[in-house]
């Protein structure tokens, strides 16, 4: 895996795909059959830091209030371990086909 922090994606969709194309074909594999839980000090943690997804200001913290039914209000209840989980939920949707 290979997450690029100099491209970092502006929606937790753009996100999830771009998790998806930074891993290997055995990774992806692995990937799929894993419990999103356990994943959150190994892909979980490289994305926060990669993607500075505990920074509110960051493009993808911006997007997840919305998509969790925040739109239009100053309440973020999320924090990057939050926003990690999403993307990565999302992932784990696409790359299951679901």
């Amino acid at each position: 895996m290979n997450i690029d922090p100099n491209n970092t994606p502006r929606t937790v969709d753009d996100a999830a795909r771009q998790l998806l194309d930074s891993l290997t074909d055995s990774e992806r594999a692995e990937f799929r059959e894993t419990d999103p839980l356990e994943l959150h000090f190994g892909i979980g943690m490289d994305i926060r830091n990669a993607w500075r997804l505990r920074e509110s200001e960051s493009p993808i913290h911006r997007d997840a209030p919305a998509r969790e039914g925040f739109d239009g209000s100053d309440y973020d209840p999320l924090d990057g371990d939050s926003v990690s989980g999403l993307v990565v939920r999302k992932a784990m949707e696409l790359v299951r086909g679901e």
